[in-house]
């Protein structure tokens, strides 16, 4: 039997970003999502959470609505009776006049006006808000909904106006009054008024009319007296008036509520105020015309006689005289023309008294004046060519005629207007009454999950792919190998065990675990034995026993992978020792001695004030040697530069078959290359850290590195994550598995 690891590479995954971007790849794009998949769920989760409780914290809105039809002013039966009996100053003076009748869209300003909805807050007593105590944060989400008090009236001060009181309902029907700050007002009975005064005297008065409780348990409710100017003010922005179609004379009002009674109790009670104001702007209208026509019966009527008088006086002192057809046709006219000129008159004399000149009615009169004065002298030059006498009786027949007609036509509106004013019809018809609503129309469960579903996923899928966009680091070997024409290694696996265990060595104060040598079995120990092996053939080519392992910035696991390796070279009966030329931050002590911070070490050998053989140490239970970086000193560089540590390498590459240095990262500081320039034709190999780098920042270190004297061996791609790889590339690169075979 025997273990053998194979290293599998997808023909899809060598396909190169740039190439990649060319076109959308939709199995990657797939790959991606379902690699970020708990990303997904958890804001999945989290959002219709958020959907739940605030279904749950959010009180139920119900609607309730009602239809209005404005009617014609002209199409009430008063007004056509009066037009039937052609003397009105009804329909036939508005036809005059060329006024348009009114519409339903003009009706919604008195509808929302405060005489209408001032009346409905003072009716129903909304200026004051009585709801049980709500508990803090969940507001009424868990507090008794079925508890209810209609409070009939209260009356307090107006510097108490929007404080908070609080009402005491106990089972028995009584009830107490406490004040904002807990002083005590009035005690009641439901029913009944109560009184009591402030700590000032002023009056409070309180009158519950009925409750919902009939436990013996108290239930605590907060009374809050409103301004009523505010509560209009507020109920106009809640109230929608809208005309259901153009031109249809139909208005729907519409309100929201959480409580579906009172919410259609509104509704029902604007319309019918509007309904009640409506009929006592009619009758009031009407009362103002009979009025102005009592004060002009009297003065027609004597005209009336006069003219009369004058005729019959005319008849008696000469004889007779018979109108030929034409005058009889010319007093047909004028009297039809001095009569329309009248009405037009009065008419003008009742609108001044509402309106000014400027109104467009009084305008449009005053224009229909002119033109029958146009008229009348028109006729009046046909008149003139009459003889004397047929001129005479035409113009006494005219005046007869003409005041007549006047009066009559004022006497039969003077009636018509009597009967109106003691029983006015509206021009206003409820048409539907608003009905309490059953369904609540907000907040709507399946639409709220449904949007919170929508919303989750999107923000999921965004997170994943702007985390997939944000990973500018290289996890792929082949575009490593691509972009810079070296090979990579290796490709070491990210080991979840190795952080454990560094973590409970750390805190024991014990040595830092080599994966090689504890986790043998892990996928990460086989990918570094396949590193030992390639490095075997690598050697075969090289003319030094030097290893150099560096990276372009701190923290990619040059330490981890040059003591793993070190430990698999002596295992194979190769002498190697391990030098941590790191003398910044070096770390290669963690493997010997992590408490021990004056342990003799490299920076002591390069200083001359120790040998070389007080410096190397045997790593426990290993047969690997290594050389920590000692105390940290203050020229590093210079350190290397020295002709020591030329000296010093020379007896190492002499003593062992192996030398493996860890060097400080080439972007950091200058370190590596120097190492570098020292030792004749190492082989270096530049740790990666999977998803860490751009491809830039590996392009400069191999530029800095080789500016300096240096050359590049080769690439280790070191903390691979294949799910990670997945959420970047689409899918992993590499997958590991075992085969056993005899």
């Amino acid at each position: 039997m025997s273990d053998q690891l194979h290293l599998s590479t997808s023909e899809m995954a060598r396909k190169s970003p740039d190439h990649a971007d060319d076109e959308i790849d939709i199995g990657r794009l797939l790959t991606i999502l379902f690699a970020g998949k708990w990303w997904i769920t958890g804001c999945l989760a989290v959002v219709i959470g958020l959907a739940i409780v605030y279904l749950w914290i959010t009180p139920q809105t119900y609607t309730a609505d009602a239809l209005l039809q404005i009617q014609a002013t002209d199409s009430s039966p008063l007004s056509q009776m009066s037009a039937q009996a052609g003397g009105g100053l009804g329909t036939g003076a508005v036809s005059l006049l060329g006024l348009s009748q009114s519409t339903a869209r003009s009706e919604i300003p008195i509808i929302t006006s405060r005489e209408v909805l001032g009346k409905t807050v003072h009716d129903l007593n909304l200026s004051t808000d009585a709801h049980p105590v709500y508990l803090p944060v969940v507001g009424g989400t868990f507090s008794d909904k079925s508890a209810k008090v209609d409070v009939g009236r209260f009356d307090v001060p107006e510097a108490l106006f929007n404080e908070p009181f609080r009402l005491t309902v106990a089972g028995d029907q009584t009830y107490r009054l406490s004040g904002p700050d807990g002083e005590h007002f009035l005690d009641g009975r439901i029913g009944q008024a109560a009184s009591g005064k402030t700590a000032d005297g002023q009056n409070v008065e309180l009158f519950v009319r009925s409750t919902s409780i009939t436990s013996q348990a108290s239930v605590a409710f907060t009374l809050t007296k409103k301004a009523w100017l505010t509560q209009v003010q507020s109920l106009r922005k809640q109230l929608r008036v809208e005309e259901v179609e153009s031109g249809s004379g139909v208005l729907n009002l519409s309100l929201d509520g959480q409580d579906p009674e009172k919410t259609a109790r509104i509704v029902n009670s604007v319309a019918e105020d509007y309904l009640a104001q409506n009929v006592e702007a009619r009758s009031e209208q009407a009362a103002q015309s009979l009025e102005f026509l009592k004060g002009q019966l009297p003065r027609l009527k004597g005209k009336v006689t006069v003219a009369e008088s004058k005729l019959a006086e005319y008849q008696e002192s000469n004889q007779p005289v018979d109108l030929t057809a034409q005058s009889q046709a010319l007093l047909t006219q004028v009297s039809s023309l001095e009569d329309k000129r009248s009405q037009l008159q009065l008419k003008v004399a009742e609108l001044s008294q509402q309106y000014t000149s400027e109104y467009p009615p009084v305008q449009a009169a005053r224009d229909q004046l002119a033109q029958l004065r146009r008229q009348s002298r028109d006729l009046q030059k046909n008149i003139d060519k009459l003889p004397n006498s047929q001129k005479q009786m035409l113009g006494l027949q005219r005046d007869v005629a003409v005041n007549t007609q006047l009066y009559t036509a004022l006497l039969n509106r003077s009636q018509e207007l009597q009967v109106a004013k003691a029983g006015t019809i509206a021009n206003v018809r409820i048409v539907d009454r608003a009905v309490v609503p059953i369904k609540a129309v907000a907040p709507r469960p399946l639409l709220v999950l449904l949007v919170s579903i929508v919303l989750g996923l999107m923000l999921g899928i965004g997170i994943v792919l702007v985390r997939a966009l944000s990973r500018h680091g290289v996890s792929d070997p082949h575009e490593i190998e691509s972009n810079t024409g070296l090979s990579v290694y290796a490709v070491v696996p990210f080991s979840n065990w190795l952080g454990r265990a560094t973590r409970r060595a750390t805190r024991s104060s014990l040595p830092a675990p080599i994966l090689a040598r504890d986790k043998e079995d892990s996928l990460a120990a086989e990918a570094l034995r396949s590193l030992r092996t390639s490095l075997y053939f690598a050697r075969m080519e090289a003319r030094s026993n030097v290893v150099i392992m560096t990276g372009p910035s701190p923290g990619v696991g040059k330490s981890f992978v040059s003591m793993n390796l070190g430990y698999l070279l002596s295992q194979v009966d190769q002498r190697v020792v391990v030098v941590d030329a790191d003398m910044r931050r070096g770390r290669i002590r963690e493997y010997v001695a992590p408490s021990d911070h004056n342990r003799l070490g490299l920076s002591e050998l390069l200083a001359g004030t120790a040998e070389i053989d007080a410096v190397i140490q045997r790593v426990p239970d290993t047969e690997l040697d290594v050389i920590t970086a000692g105390a940290a000193p203050s020229n590093p560089s210079e350190l290397l530069m020295r002709s020591g540590f030329k000296s010093a390498m020379d007896a190492l590459r002499a003593r062992y078959d192996l030398v493996i240095v860890d060097a400080p990262p080439v972007l950091a500081v200058t370190d590596a290359a120097v190492i570098s320039a020292v030792v004749s034709d190492p082989l270096t190999f530049m740790v990666l850290k999977s998803g860490q780098h751009p491809m830039e920042e590996v392009n400069q270190a191999m530029e800095r590195l080789t500016r300096q004297h240096g050359r590049i061996s080769g690439f280790i791609l070191n903390g691979y994550e294949a799910k990670k790889a997945r959420a970047v590339y689409g899918q992993a690169q590499y997958q590991y598995s075992y085969s056993n075979a005899s």
